[in-house]
């Protein structure tokens, strides 16, 4: 939280109307269907979820 108000302030400084926040999880970004399909690429042997794990 001390980091994020510390952007804020920051932000403020430079002029900035608004700031936005996101955070997520590997679990979150992709719907569980997709998830649930443990899809294949075809550049990698990996599943959609170890490639955003990845990342």
């Amino acid at each position: 939280m001390d980091l994020a108000k510390q952007m804020i302030d920051s932000a403020v400084a430079a002029g900035a109307d608004a700031v936005k926040f996101q955070s997520w999880t590997p679990e979150s970004l992709i719907a569980r269907e997709e998830y649930d399909k443990n899809q294949k690429y075809d550049d990698s042997p990996k599943n959609i979820l170890d490639l955003l794990k990845k990342w």
